[in-house]
């Protein structure tokens, strides 16, 4: 009987330290899966943020190539969307976009006499992140930006000079998509097929607005009011506008020279998990 007992006894105990064992693996993973895990996520999310604003940087450089060669040539840039999940839990993977907008930027010249608008396309990243601040990554009228919640600001200037003190030389690029290859959307690494069409010079006299219409008026601000226009002899004030803004500029007033550049561009998937 007393042998009984002792056995009875073993396995309760047994069955004690199993229970809390139990327990505090429980315990434990759910303290990782609510402290660790977010914070681990939170820094992979930064990481890929990262990722994507070099890969932007390699997109703006390769289309001021294409600009400035004018060749009929072609460039592929990758782009990674999205994040993969942390092993063994599972969680963690997200889903971001990849857009080649229409007619989203246009930019207008102006004199007293004339004015030439040229409505622009562009091309998009946005994230949809699980713990890090979302950003978006635009590329427009040559210009990279970088949006994050109600602010903007300018990553990469487009392509622009002064010379003589008030002469102007104005690169813009204009991107134009294929039906169907617009759109990326998920998570995967996904290739921007770029292709140099053509190029157009126009030469404006006496200049005295030039008109941005554009999401990110921040962003383009910053660039008027970059060491380029603020060392020349051009006299100019930024205003807002409903729908951008509006540089105009006041004696003397100088020559401008407007590039025009147009890039066929796609979107293919390159390899996908």
């Amino acid at each position: 009987m007393v042998r009984k007992f002792i056995k009875s006894d073993d396995a309760l105990v047994g069955i004690i330290v199993t229970i809390l064992i139990i327990g505090l693996f429980l315990v434990v993973t759910a303290i990782i899966e609510s402290v660790y895990v977010p914070q681990w996520l939170e820094e992979k999310e930064a990481d890929h943020m990262h990722i994507v604003s070099y890969q932007f940087a390699q997109l703006k450089h390769s289309l001021d190539i294409l600009s400035v060669i004018e060749q009929k040539n072609a460039i592929s840039v990758y782009i990674n969307l999205g994040t993969a999940e942390i092993p063994i839990f599972g969680s963690g993977r997200t889903y971001d976009y990849l857009d080649i907008l229409s007619d989203e930027c246009v930019v207008e010249i102006a004199n007293d006499t004339d004015s030439f608008s040229f409505p622009l396309g562009t091309v998009s990243f946005s994230s949809k992140n699980s713990y890090y601040v979302d950003q978006s990554y635009i590329y427009e009228a040559g210009a990279l930006i970088l949006s994050q919640s109600d602010a903007n600001v300018l990553n990469g200037k487009p392509l622009f000079s002064v010379t003589n003190f008030t002469n102007v030389t104005f690169n813009i690029i204009n991107i134009s998509g294929l039906d169907g290859k617009k759109f990326a959307g998920g998570y995967g690494t996904y290739s921007i097929y770029l292709e140099y069409l053509n190029s157009d010079y126009y030469s404006i006299e006496d200049f005295r607005f030039i008109n941005i219409t554009t999401n990110h008026k921040n962003a383009w601000k910053i660039f008027f009011n970059s060491t380029t226009l603020r060392y020349s002899a051009l006299t100019y004030d930024i205003t807002n506008t409903a729908s951008g803004i509006s540089v105009e500029f006041s004696g003397p007033l100088g020559n401008l020279i407007l590039k025009t550049t147009d890039i066929a561009a796609q979107i293919a998937p390159g390899w996908i998990e």
